[in-house]
């Protein structure tokens, strides 16, 4: 009679999509939409996740890969139907207000010449005139940072809304391809000449993403989602927590 031994059966080894290595730094903001960006990424595991034998003789699960992906923040909230929609409204907007602004600067012109008119002697007509100058030219500057700020609150709050609609882009597009980090896309800004070595140490660092394939920029994709959904009339702020 044959002996037979139970040999545990090896488990085989889970197929995972090539992964694109990036390399990351210290996260970096510009003033302008920098660009984000999302790529293929594998992330090593802890040291105790790693295969290894444990006292019973069980060996754990290799860790899984992680995919990723980069996005160009500035390309997609430039690109955006919505955003281009808002600057268009808001220029014949701002048409109506440098109305208002040109005409106390015509006020303003119209008493700078009735000032200069008069003749020296008349003390009385020229002090009239301008404390009128002065009244008119503060009330258009107050007028003016008013209405400047406005501009710039609206411009603000409307950025601010497609950024949030972009990171639910991401989302919907991360959940349904299986991507599981998508990442600012920081390539674009390159270190400028005549810098100290400290300034360039600080750029150097201060990037996120080194190197990411054509197949890990999902920007298009990210851009077209958000467009097609303001074309479908999809366009309410998104939630909250995907605002965030």
């Amino acid at each position: 009679m044959t002996n037979t031994t139970n040999r545990p059966k090896s488990a085989s080894s889970p197929k995972t999509p090539p992964v694109l290595r990036v390399a990351l730094g210290l996260p970096v903001l510009a003033l302008a939409f920098a660009a984000v960006i999302v790529g293929s990424l594998t992330f090593n595991a802890l040291a105790d996740r790693t295969p290894a034998a444990t006292a019973a003789g069980e060996t754990m699960a290799p860790p899984l890969a992680a995919s990723a992906a980069v996005v160009n923040v500035e390309a997609v909230v430039n690109g955006s139907e919505e955003l281009k929609a808002f600057n268009t409204r808001l220029e014949v907007e701002v048409r109506g207000m440098q109305v208002e602004l040109d005409d106390l600067a015509t006020q303003l012109e119209t008493l700078q010449a009735d000032f200069e008119e008069l003749p020296a002697a008349d003390r009385e007509g020229r002090r009239s005139i301008r404390k009128k100058m002065f009244e008119v030219s503060s009330r258009a500057e107050v007028r003016k940072r008013i209405l400047q700020n406005d501009i710039d609150v609206r411009k603000g709050e409307a950025v601010k809304l497609v950024y949030e609609k972009m990171i639910q882009a991401i989302a919907t597009i991360s959940q349904r391809d299986g991507i599981d980090v998508v990442m600012f896309d920081d390539r674009g800004i390159m270190i400028p000449e005549g810098l100290v070595e400290n300034q360039v140490n600080q750029r150097i660092q201060a990037r996120r993403v080194l190197y990411a394939s054509e197949q890990g920029d999902i920007t298009q994709r990210v851009l077209n989602l958000l467009n097609n959904n303001f074309a479908a009339g999809r366009s309410s702020r998104p939630k909250a927590a995907l605002a965030s």
